[in-house]
């Protein structure tokens, strides 16, 4: 805290000194070198700058910054790094990676590469899979796919179980693929009862669930489990 009370003192000159630290995979260094900038006034100068700014921040979800979400679509390409980055910390301090997985999602297929990609790492594989299923591009999902097929993964036994899996999933786990898998399980024996929990189990299941239900025609309401 006092070294970044000490850089906003000596001014904006210690912007370009700052800058790098946004690209750091931890949250708090992210967190706290966006913090001091925007004490500093900083105005980013492209694209690339403002998503990493954004993102670190962490200010971009629909519910309180719509504005910011926005932004970081309309950056398309110039922002997949710097998400890809957050999927990719470790540090549960950083919270749900759902508003990362949406931006993704809601800039299609010029992700896809760096999510492909992003498969590799155990940390962000799961969120990077789910963000591949719900763009739903041919690659991606392949990728998913492949995944699947490596892990031995029965999709099947997800669908007969999915109740209780998701009554039994550890959020603070980084290396379980269950949402993903049951995400899968829900596209390949989907029911509109299957849908109705996922949807009212929130978070990454309620995206789930919503895409199923608008592929087969149905609305579904949220209750809540």
């Amino acid at each position: 805290m006092a070294a970044r009370e000490k850089l906003v003192q000596i001014g904006p000159s210690t912007i370009d000194a700052i800058l790098p630290l946004l690209r750091q995979q931890d949250y708090y260094v992210r967190f706290a070198a966006a913090d001091t900038l925007r004490r500093l006034n900083y105005i980013p100068a492209s694209p690339e700058e403002l998503a990493y700014y954004i993102i670190g921040l962490r200010e971009y979800d629909t519910g309180l910054y719509i504005e910011n979400f926005n932004k970081l679509v309309a950056a398309n390409s110039a922002a997949v790094d710097p998400l890809i980055l957050v999927l990719k910390d470790s540090n549960w301090m950083k919270g749900s990676d759902i508003d990362t997985i949406e931006v993704l999602v809601a800039i299609g297929k010029p992700a896809v590469p760096k999510l492909i990609q992003a498969l590799n790492d155990p940390v962000s594989r799961e969120s990077a899979g789910i963000a591949l299923v719900l763009i739903d591009d041919a690659k991606g999902r392949q990728a998913v796919i492949n995944l699947m097929n490596q892990q031995g993964v029965s999709l099947s036994y997800y669908a007969k179980n999915y109740k209780q899996i998701i009554k039994n999933y550890d959020p603070y786990d980084t290396t379980s693929l269950d949402l993903l898998w049951l995400g899968l399980a829900l596209d390949e024996y989907g029911t509109k009862e299957m849908a109705e929990y996922y949807v009212n189990s929130g978070s990454t299941l309620y995206e789930f669930g919503e895409k199923w239900a608008k592929a087969h025609g149905y609305r579904i309401t949220f209750k809540g489990l």
